[in-house]
């Protein structure tokens, strides 16, 4: 589903031009807390040939793209504006060269943010890329490199629970590869860890409802069908495994499931390319029969 998978780490680098790693002199990082929430900072310095210049800067969950306006870097100050004025930063140089006590101001917002310098070996690695962050919920990407630990039943459980959570809340959009997957396969666990997010399933029927209000037509581009689908699936299910009973949302969502079907049998795919979850129409079809078989009363 494309629309809902833009990038996953909160931040898009934008630099003044195309450097080198080679260009870049000195690192700075350090942290400020925003809406009780911690933000890691990283500014990169480059020698350019009229002088130092600040050649990147990374801001952990920061909603949007970075681009720089300006900056003024020199022996004692520190300064830089990114987003047409709208974030800026400005700081003294200690003494020592070691650090920068500044402020960042973001929509007017003030907050202290003190840089330290380190190098770029001991530099946090950048850019800060996260598989899910909402709130208090953060799973970073997973690495070749990273430790390994015993199967646990119960992590692999809250794993998907709040990496379901926080997709929803962030992106707002059902997506075969989290919510989507959450809903076609928790329910069934419904006997053995109990009933499943209830938020989950009341976000499935408001993307009901909201589909429900526009002319089928117009759903059977972008991600729509897929979405539709994976609605009806998640909603048959739930019924089957928690309400042991048909309700009238999954009566609707296959309704308008078979509203979408092509005469071909299947159901339009935007991206086929994203495998197991959605690799073409043939599977988005197998998901579709879930629904149907799933749905009590047959």
């Amino acid at each position: 589903m494309r629309r809902c998978m833009f990038w996953i780490f909160t931040l898009t680098l934008f630099s003044v031009s195309a450097l080198h790693a080679q260009d870049i002199v000195s690192v700075w990082q350090g942290t400020f807390k925003s809406a009780s929430e911690q933000h890691r900072v990283l500014v990169q310095i480059s020698k350019t040939d009229s002088g130092l210049a600040v050649a990147a800067v990374y801001i952990e969950f920061f909603p949007d793209a970075i681009c720089i306006d300006s900056s003024m870097v020199n022996a004692s100050d520190l300064k830089f504006t990114i987003n047409k004025e709208k974030g800026t930063y400005e700081g003294k140089v200690s003494a020592d060269g070691s650090s920068v006590e500044g402020r960042w101001t973001w929509d007017r917002h003030p907050v202290a943010l003190e840089l330290r310098r380190t190098t770029k070996q001991a530099a946090w690695p950048v850019p800060f890329q996260y598989q899910y962050h909402y709130m208090e919920v953060t799973y970073a990407r997973p690495t070749p490199d990273e430790a390994r630990i015993p199967f646990s039943p119960r992590l692999a459980v809250d794993y998907m629970e709040q990496g379901a959570m926080a997709w929803t809340g962030e992106r707002q959009c059902v997506a075969c590869h989290t919510n989507g997957s959450y809903m076609v396969v928790r329910p069934l666990m419904t006997p053995q860890l109990g009933a499943p997010q209830k938020e989950l399933r009341d976000f499935f029927v408001a993307t009901l409802r909201e589909a429900l209000a526009l002319d089928p037509a117009k759903l059977q581009t972008d991600v729509e069908p897929t979405q539709i689908v994976y609605v009806a699936a998640g909603l048959a299910i739930w019924d089957a495994h928690v309400l042991h009973r048909l309700s009238p949302e999954t009566v609707q969502a296959l309704d308008l499931m078979f509203k979408l079907q092509r005469p071909t049998g299947d159901w339009f795919i935007e991206d086929d390319n994203n495998p197991p979850l959605e690799s073409s129409p043939f599977q988005l079809a197998t998901v579709a029969a879930r629904a149907v078989t799933n749905a009590p009363g047959g």
